[in-house]
């Protein structure tokens, strides 16, 4: 009797645990996109490779991707990667939401050069339901110097107006403080 009990209670944690475990919330990075900035940061330590995702906290986020993968052309492969980087935008990230997008994936090499000059995505959460533009949004982030090896994403993000970083912002900036004097 008290083994079956015991069998029972752990099942039943191991299923709370996998519930727990499937409830992500984040960004989920689509075949062939790779993450180049998250809220600022091109380090990121939220990034499974393994499950493809970002695991962020709920609230503002910005991702920057870039399209780079191999694709066969005949029976040899080469890489192809898109001048400009994907910017996604994300006003309210809610608990337990995760949201990517969706493409026309290309499947070979010319695909692939074609979708890298016109990158069209639709950014859905995890049900597949389209996300209105006050929740998410996304833009290709062009540029007039055209290719470069090491483009900086942070700066020009930056001299547009346009990074989210909060780990940039000074304590003093974050929010409402108080003064000496107790004046907010």
């Amino acid at each position: 009797m008290f083994c079956n009990k015991l069998k029972l209670s752990i099942i039943s944690a191991t299923a709370l645990f996998c519930t727990a475990v499937m409830a992500d919330t984040g960004f989920k990075v689509p075949v062939h996109y790779n993450i180049e900035l998250v809220d600022g940061v091109s380090d990121t330590a939220s990034y499974s490779r393994f499950r493809r995702t970002v695991d962020l906290a709920p609230g503002r986020h910005q991702i920057v991707l870039l399209f780079k993968d191999t694709f066969k052309s005949g029976s040899d492969s080469r890489l192809v990667q898109s001048i400009d980087p994907v910017v996604i935008d994300i006003q309210d990230l809610k608990k337990d939401q995760l949201i990517t997008f969706q493409y026309n994936q290309p499947s070979t090499e010319e695909q692939a050069l074609r979708y890298s000059h016109q990158q069209k995505i639709t950014l859905i959460d995890s049900t597949g339901k389209a996300l209105p533009s006050n929740e998410a949004s996304y833009f290709v982030m062009t540029s007039d110097r055209g290719f470069s090896l090491m483009r900086d994403y942070k700066e020009e993000l930056m001299s547009l107006g346009r990074l989210y970083a909060p780990m940039d912002v000074p304590n003093s900036e974050r929010g409402v403080t108080m003064t000496a004097y107790g004046a907010p």
